[in-house]
């Protein structure tokens, strides 16, 4: 679709039409006051981006855009295959570790991101999503060096993960559709879990 300027600080994105979605073809590299910069070498091009905790990532695209929800993540899944095969098209075609490189067939560029403290090259790329999961969990799209596969996950909210915008309104925090339950007590320790009803199960909404 051409280039999108940020009027916030003039950084230039490309853009790029998937089915009925526009997207920028590039992560977002809007500096917040905790956000971390990344510099990569991809091929012959130096790139930044910036890694955001879920906070500040739900406000951090630009007028117009906005940090995509759940169900975006998930037509744009399904647009270009299902998230079986949706990976492998999505995955940058190069700056993968091993042979996890994609074919980017439709322009998306996902390079991998390396996670703070980690030191892991080329491993994954974990973007952000609009939907709260529980209180301190929000659901994140991920992509792995080693499947095609492209799945969504819920992840701590006070991790630093990617942001790609997609064209539309300003976000709105997007509520996973749970109902949290009454909270249990293990008598053997006293330690007291948070629960949580998903159709017709209750789960613990925290590891033991």
């Amino acid at each position: 679709n051409g280039d999108f300027v940020d009027s916030r600080d003039c950084q230039i994105y490309k853009t790029v039409t998937i089915g009925t979605q526009i997207w920028m073809a590039q992560n977002l590299n809007y500096k917040k006051a905790k956000s971390h910069c990344l510099d990569i070498d991809r091929d012959e091009n130096r790139s930044q981006y910036e890694l955001y905790l879920w906070r500040d990532a739900m406000d951090a695209c630009p007028s117009g855009w906005r940090l995509p929800s759940d169900a975006d993540w998930n037509t744009l899944i399904d647009a270009v295959g299902g998230s079986s095969f949706a990976g492998k098209v999505l995955k940058s075609s190069t700056g993968w570790f091993g042979y996890g490189n994609g074919t980017d067939e439709y322009g998306f560029s996902a390079i991998p991101n390396d996670i703070l403290g980690l030191p892991k090259k080329g491993h994954n790329a974990v973007f952000w999503s609009a939907t709260e999961d529980l209180e301190d969990y929000a659901l994140a799209m991920y992509l792995l060096y080693y499947t095609d596969n492209a799945k969504l996950a819920s992840l701590s909210k006070n991790s630093n993960y990617l942001v790609r915008c997609i064209k539309g309104d300003s976000p709105k925090i997007d509520k996973r559709k749970m109902v949290e339950a009454e909270p249990i007590t293990d008598e053997r320790d006293g330690h007291i879990y948070k629960t949580v009803k998903i159709g017709t199960q209750t789960w613990m909404a925290g590891n033991l």
